[in-house]
C-alpha cells in the first residue's frame, strides 16, 4: 500500500531525527489507519498507541484505537479509549456516542455472563432482600403456602415443627438460606401424596433466587400433580408464568399461560392480579383495567391494593388522552389520600417526582413511611434519596436516607445501586468498587445485572479517563 509506505518513510525520518511533534503524531494515526485498512490490529494499536504517546489529546486516535482493541476482544481498553474520545470532543461525536452505547452494553452483557456463569459453577446464591420477597409475596392473597404457615401458629417451639414446619417458618422470618435444604430433606423421607408442598415451596425459592431451570422443574411438577390441589396448582402456574418474564419471553406467550390459569381456577384473583400486572407491564392499560377490577371483584370490592392500582391505571389512560389536562392527577390524589395506603402514597409520590412536583413528593413520601415495617420503609427511603438528589442536591442528606434504607433492609439492592452512583459521581472509586460488588452479589439474573455494571464500568472509566487527561472531571459523562 503506497499510502502506508510513505507515512512509514516520514515516521523513519522523524525517528531517526528525533523530533516527536504533532505532525508525527498525525503521520503515525494515519497509518495506523492504513493497518485498519490491511486488517494488522496490533499495528493499529502500536501506531494509535505511539501518537497518543505524543498527543495526549488526539481524539481520533483514541477512537482508532478503541475500534482495533474491540476486535481483539478487549472490551475494558477499548471503552476507555472511547470515552477518552468523547471527553476530548465535548461529547458532540455522535458516532462517538453511539459506539460507547453499544460497546458498554456488550461489555456489560460479558460480564453479567461471566459473573453468573462463576455463581453457578461455585454453587453460589444470591442474599436475598426481605423487601424483594415481601413485594413478590404480596401478590398473592390465595398462597398455599401462607395457608400452611397459618397452620402452624406463633406458639409452637422449632424443635416440636417437621422440617417442612422449620422452612415456612424460615420463610416467615427471613432466614431465606435454609428453605431450599430443608424441603429437601423433606422430599427425601415424604410419600408421594405429600410432596406438592415441599415442591412448591422449593421452586418458589428457586424462582426467589433467580434460578430458572430449578424453579421450573419443582413448579411443572405441582401443576401436573394429580396430589395438587387446585390452589396449589393455579400458584404453581401463576409462578411459571411469571418465570417466563424473567426469561424475557413474547407477552402473547406469559399472557397465555395466565390464560390457561384462569381456565382452571376462574375464581383465583391472584391470576387476575398478575394478568393485570403484565398488561400494565406492556402498557395495554385498558386490558389491565379490566384484570384489577375483576381482582377486585372477586376478593370482595374492599382490596385497597387493587383500587389503588385501578385508580393509577385510570389515571395514565385518561393522561394519555389529554396529557396536558392536570384534572385526572386531582382525581388520583383525592382517591390515594382517602384511601390511605402506603404503598399508594409511595406510588403517588413517584409521579409527583416524575413531574418534578419536589414538595408534592416529599409530602406523600413521609406519609407513606409506616412504624416497624421495615420492608416497605427501605422503599420510601430510597425514594427519597432520589428526590433529595433531584431536588436538592445534597448527596449527605442523600446518603443518610440511604443508610436508613439499608439498615431497613441490608440487602436492598436499588439502594444499593444508588449509593453506588453517588460514590461514582464523588469520585470515590473504592467505596463506589465495594458498592458495586454488592450489588452483583445481591443480583439475581444476567439481565438484572446489565445496568448496574454499564453504570459502573461508564464512572470507572470516566474517573480514570479524566485523571489521565489531568482534567477535572465533568458530569456529562455520566450519560454518555
Amino acid at each position: 500500500m503506497d499510502a502506508k509506505k510513505s507515512y512509514t518513510e516520514a515516521i523513519e525520518l522523524a525517528m531517526q531525527s528525533n523530533y516527536k511533534d504533532l505532525d508525527l503524531a498525525q503521520n503515525l494515526q494515519n497509518r495506523a489507519a492504513c493497518n485498519e485498512q490491511l486488517k494488522h490490529f496490533e499495528e493499529v494499536v502500536a501506531d494509535c498507541s505511539a501518537a497518543i504517546g505524543i498527543d495526549k489529546g488526539y481524539a481520533k486516535a483514541y477512537a482508532r484505537r478503541s475500534r482495533a482493541l474491540e476486535r481483539a476482544g478487549k472490551l475494558h481498553e477499548a471503552v476507555y479509549d472511547l470515552v477518552a474520545a468523547s471527553i476530548l470532543t465535548s461529547f458532540q461525536n455522535d458516532d462517538y456516542r453511539q459506539r460507547s452505547e453499544k460497546l458498554l452494553n456488550d461489555l456489560a452483557k460479558k460480564i453479567s455472563h461471566d459473573v453468573m456463569k462463576e455463581r453457578k459453577a461455585g454453587n453460589h446464591r444470591p442474599k436475598l432482600s426481605r423487601t424483594f420477597v415481601h413485594q413478590f409475596n404480596h401478590g398473592f392473597t390465595q398462597d398455599p403456602l401462607k395457608a400452611e404457615l397459618e397452620k402452624i401458629g406463633q406458639s409452637q417451639d422449632e424443635t416440636d415443627l417437621s422440617r417442612i414446619q422449620l422452612a415456612l417458618v424460615s420463610l416467615d422470618k427471613g432466614n431465606y438460606d435454609r428453605v431450599i435444604g430443608l424441603c429437601t430433606e423433606t422430599l427425601d423421607t415424604c410419600p408421594a401424596d405429600q410432596r406438592t408442598i415441599p415442591r412448591l415451596l422449593r421452586g418458589t425459592m428457586h424462582f426467589l433466587y433467580g434460578n430458572t431451570t430449578e424453579a421450573k422443574t419443582d413448579l411443572i411438577y405441582v401443576a401436573q400433580s394429580d396430589h395438587a390441589t387446585l390452589k396449589e396448582k393455579s400458584n404453581a402456574r401463576i409462578k411459571l408464568a411469571c418465570l417466563l418474564l424473567q426469561d424475557q419471553v413474547m407477552p402473547d406467550e406469559v399472557l397465555s399461560r395466565l390464560n390457561d390459569a384462569a381456565e382452571l381456577d376462574p375464581s383465583n384473583p391472584d391470576i387476575f392480579f398478575h394478568k393485570a400486572q403484565c398488561y400494565m407491564l406492556f402498557n395495554q392499560f385498558e386490558e389491565c383495567l379490566k384484570d384489577f377490577r375483576k381482582c377486585r371483584e372477586l376478593q370482595g370490592n374492599n382490596n385497597s391494593t387493587c383500587t389503588f392500582h385501578i385508580a393509577h391505571i385510570e389515571f395514565r389512560i385518561r393522561m394519555s388522552q389529554n396529557p396536558s389536562d392536570m384534572r385526572p392527577f386531582a382525581t388520583l390524589e383525592e382517591q390515594i389520600s382517602t384511601l390511605g395506603s402506603s404503598e399508594a402514597f409511595v406510588l403517588l409520590g413517584q409521579l409527583y417526582l416524575e413531574m418534578k412536583d419536589f414538595e408534592k413528593a416529599e409530602i406523600f413520601y413521609k406519609r407513606a413511611l409506616l412504624p416497624n415495617d421495615d420492608s416497605h420503609n427501605a422503599v420510601v427511603f430510597t425514594q427519597q434519596a432520589m428526590l433529595e438528589m433531584m431536588w436538592h442536591e445534597n448527596k449527605d442528606v442523600a446518603q443518610t436516607l440511604l443508610a436508613k434504607a439499608l439498615l431497613a433492609d441490608p440487602n436492598y439492592s436499588p439502594a444499593v445501586e444508588l449509593i453506588m452512583d453517588l460514590e461514582l459521581q464523588a469520585g470515590n472509586m473504592e467505596a463506589a468498587k465495594e458498592h458495586y460488588q454488592r450489588c452483583l452479589d445481591l443480583a439475581k439474573s444476567e439481565a438484572e445485572l446489565v445496568s448496574v455494571v454499564q453504570a459502573y464500568q461508564i464512572g470507572e472509566a470516566g474517573h480514570a479517563v479524566y485523571a489521565n487527561l489531568g482534567i477535572e472531571d465533568q458530569s456529562p459523562l455520566r450519560n454518555p
